[in-house]
């Protein structure tokens, strides 16, 4: 069974956006917690995290979608 070079950078980028989202929203929300525990305002930073994360994320995709457009030959901006 041979995989070709599309469908092999195609599962690439799927596996970095997949382990960008968790460590992303994982590190923010566990940095929030903790701060949270720290500091007895239990769901401030926790939020706070989750927001920052999420932009994070946000942010990682955008990037990955232009990489991925320009090496499909897209032209994006």
């Amino acid at each position: 069974m041979k995989i070709d070079r599309g469908t092999l950078r195609a599962l690439a980028v799927a596996a970095q956006l997949g382990t960008s989202i968790a460590a992303s929203l994982g590190l923010a929300m566990g940095g929030g917690f903790l701060l949270d525990r720290w500091l007895g305002t239990e769901p401030v930073f926790l939020l706070l995290g989750i927001v920052v994360g999420l932009g994070a994320v946000y942010y990682t995709l955008r990037d990955l979608s232009v990489q991925f457009g320009k090496s499909q030959g897209g032209e994006r901006s």
